[in-house]
């Protein structure tokens, strides 16, 4: 082994583990800002200072009660809560939804996808297209009182959360739509909603930017180790 090249890559190894750390502390740092934001946002007194109207959930949202029978043969991207990725509302992979053993609900296009199941997971996701999910899935459809992308955030707000996690159950808490329907909410007019969806989008996309920066540092330490040993 070439000792030179060797510390050469060790080197560069050791600059990428730098970058990496301080790219991975900025990442929680923006998470935390986005939660400081949604709480803000969302917040009685910052809807104060818009038109706002208070309503319960069930006014604001409903589950979706479509459901879906693999032995139909069509098929549909399948998402169970494993796919999604906890707090950032990815949607990680699907699964062939007719090699399923269960009924799926439905989920289309602009409803809000949240985890029941161990809620303060924070698992909720964006359907951007007709797709089916697990019966431990929420498919919310929005009301006419918000816009799709406002829903989505609401479900991610500190407030929504606490509401969710009075849960039944120990070893497999479940959120309880019977707490949820109940609990209020102020909700702007669709001027504020259109503003606060559009900031939230550009801090999810950074959010997604930087963590494709991690993705790309982390091949290029795998590379570099390997080279380590040829």
């Amino acid at each position: 082994m070439n000792i030179t090249k060797s510390l050469t890559i060790a080197e560069e190894n050791l600059l990428l583990q730098g970058i990496s750390a301080f790219i991975k502390h900025f990442c929680i740092l923006e998470q935390k800002y986005k939660r400081g934001l949604l709480s803000h946002l969302f917040s009685e007194k910052s809807t104060q200072r818009c038109t706002t109207k208070r309503y319960y959930f069930s006014e604001i949202a409903q589950r979706r009660s479509e459901k879906y029978d693999p032995s139909s043969g069509i098929e549909y991207p399948c998402v169970e809560l494993e796919n999604i990725e906890q707090e950032s509302g990815k949607i990680l992979a699907t699964v062939p939804s007719i090699k399923q053993g269960s009924i799926k609900n439905i989920a289309r296009p602009g409803d809000t996808l949240f985890g029941k199941l161990r809620p303060y997971l924070r698992k909720y996701a964006f359907a951007e297209q007709m797709m089916v999910c697990s019966s431990e899935i929420w498919t919310l459809i929005p009301s006419d009182v918000v816009l799709p992308k406002f829903l989505f955030y609401l479900t991610q707000t500190e407030q929504f959360l606490q509401v969710a996690n009075i849960s039944s159950g120990t070893k497999m808490p479940r959120a309880e739509w019977s707490n949820i329907e109940k609990a209020e909410f102020f909700i702007p007019d669709f001027s504020v909603q259109h503003k606060a969806v559009s900031l939230l989008e550009r801090v999810d996309k950074k959010i997604t930017y930087t963590d494709s920066v991690l993705i790309y540092l982390k091949g290029l330490k795998t590379g570099l180790m390997q080279k380590l040993f040829i």
